[in-house]
């Protein structure tokens, strides 16, 4: 039982697991984490059912937020936040798709350009549809290779207009140039199951001693 932490994460979601399982590898280091969502067998079967997102007006496993859109006209909406382990990771739709270089390199921040991120979605990714095992301490990634009705429209009426057909849409860029073009998403679904970071990062590390 740890008495007291050397660092304390507010939030299992999909940052804090991350956070919490990295830091306790040190066995050094310990690690508290607060969750205020629901937890338990029959949630964990919930979120990990991708046919369906537990998002409804009773789901135990989301906070809604009310938020202004626009003060003038007013208008309003309600933000869908996942509450239970993984956050907002465990109960979307499984879309894992990385933002684009130029989206970090614009920013000018230092220690965040393409180069400095790069190595971290490697390092926590593992993708099934170009490796032969998948990596259980690692996201698990896949595409659909099936894509019926609209998408499968959309993406007819994209290549006809000339789009490439991308196979990739996480690749990096040959020679630093995005190419624009049309894919199938990649999905942190496999086999009909959502695996979040949640599952992957913090479930694995449940077990330390210095991690509770």
């Amino acid at each position: 039982m740890i008495s007291h932490s050397d660092v304390l994460i507010v939030g299992a979601g999909s940052a804090g697991s991350v956070l919490a399982e990295r830091l306790s590898v040190d066995p050094g280091c310990r690690v508290t984490v607060l969750e205020a969502g629901a937890g338990g067998p029959d949630i964990e079967s919930m979120v990990r059912d991708s046919g369906r997102l537990p998002i409804g007006p009773a789901s135990p496993v989301v906070q809604r937020y009310r938020t202004l859109l626009t003060q003038d006209p007013p208008r309003s909406a309600s933000l869908v936040r996942g509450c239970t382990l993984g956050g907002s990771g465990a109960i979307n739709g499984g879309y894992f798709c990385r933002a684009l270089p130029d989206d970090f390199d614009s920013t000018g921040v230092p220690g965040w350009s393409w180069r400095d991120v790069e190595p971290h979605f490697s390092a926590t990714t593992s993708d099934l549809d170009a490796v032969a095992h998948a990596d259980p301490t690692r996201i698990r990634v896949r595409r659909t290779t099936e894509l019926a009705c609209s998408s499968g429209e959309f993406t007819d009426a994209a290549i006809e207009a000339g789009y490439p057909w991308l196979p990739d849409l996480n690749a990096e860029p040959v020679g630093g140039k995005d190419l624009r073009g049309v894919g199938a998403v990649p999905l942190n679904i496999v086999r009909g199951v959502r695996i979040g970071p949640g599952d992957v990062f913090l479930g694995a590390a449940s077990g330390r001693p210095n991690l509770v």
